[in-house]
């Protein structure tokens, strides 16, 4: 079973013993604070780098906070990027966007989608809750994008081998000069599971990557970083996301200069997510800051 499934493991056994595994013990603390921010009127505070002119090293070693909310808007301190349709077709126009994980990337697929007007070329979704691969295209730029669900552990309602597969897979599937934009994501269905099962998945990415842009040196790779979220719907939360964070950064360490980390912890937790998928806001600003890195540097060049 484990050769069917590229030499990782499966996980297809669901344990039966009652509150081995879960709880749904809640712990709110019941102390507020409250919390008075003075600045002049009007005066904000915004990064004057665009971010895909700036080293990718730096969104690694960041400290936080890395940004704030400004009346609705995030105002990111360790670089800026054009947030507007017109940046967004020029980013994307003649590439090919490749995204790699679960229903949160899943979303941000969905946002591109609809920003662009984007056209299936697969099948076409029944709900929103789909669980396969998924290509889309807009001819008049040149920009084709797919979506597919990362590797086991997956907890969709199809998750078997049809449906998935490992990331570093596809990724050795990238043709040599390629010009692709991919994005990768591994978090919340591995939080069922010893910290040992991402690091190992991770660990295959990463040499993947590596042989990635030695052959294809245009293409550029992100890393979504955890994000934070309630109680809802898992047991713990996003509590694993530090923890998650520091095994990324140490799989990722020797590719610092050549790989952009998406940190969206103080975003997410600057928005309160309750629930693991951030609402249609968020995923907007999530997304923005994705494309953001991948942005073409001739367009911000012209701004």
């Amino acid at each position: 079973m484990t050769v069917e499934n590229y030499g990782l493991p499966w996980y297809c056994v669901r344990l039966t013993t009652p509150g081995l595994l879960w709880g749904k013990v809640k712990r709110t603390f019941k102390t507020k604070m409250h919390l008075t921010v003075r600045s002049e009127r009007g005066e904000t505070v915004r990064a004057g780098t665009w971010c895909s002119r700036r080293d990718f090293l730096f969104s690694w070693s960041a400290l936080s906070p890395i940004g704030f909310f400004h009346n609705r808007q995030w105002q990111p301190a360790l670089c800026t990027y054009p947030t507007d349709d017109t940046a967004l077709k020029h980013c994307l126009s003649n590439r090919r966007l490749l995204m790699f994980g679960d229903s949160t990337v899943r979303q941000m697929f969905s946002y591109i989608h609809a920003r662009l007007n984007m056209t299936f070329m697969t099948m076409n979704w029944v709900g929103k809750k789909w669980h396969r691969y998924t290509g889309a295209e807009r001819e008049d730029s040149n920009f084709q994008m797919s979506w597919s669900p990362h590797g086991l552990p997956l907890y969709f309602f199809e998750s078997g081998r049809g449906v998935s597969r490992p990331v570093h897979v596809a990724l050795d599937e990238v043709p040599a000069g390629s010009r692709d934009i991919v994005l990768i994501h591994l978090y919340a269905h591995f939080h069922y599971h010893h910290p040992g099962v991402v690091r190992n998945n991770l660990r295959l990415i990463v040499r993947s990557v590596t042989h990635l842009l030695q052959r294809a040196p245009d293409v550029v790779v992100a890393i979504k970083g955890p994000h934070s979220f309630g109680l809802k719907n898992r047991f713990i939360g996003g509590y694993w996301g530090p923890t998650y964070a520091d095994i990324i950064k140490d799989e990722f360490s020797g590719l610092y200069d050549k790989v952009a980390y998406l940190n969206y912890w103080d975003m997410s937790i600057a928005l309160h997510l309750n629930d693991v998928h951030p609402d249609a806001y968020g995923v907007e600003k999530m997304t923005q800051m994705f494309l953001g890195y991948a942005s073409t540097e001739s367009f911000q060049l012209r701004q």
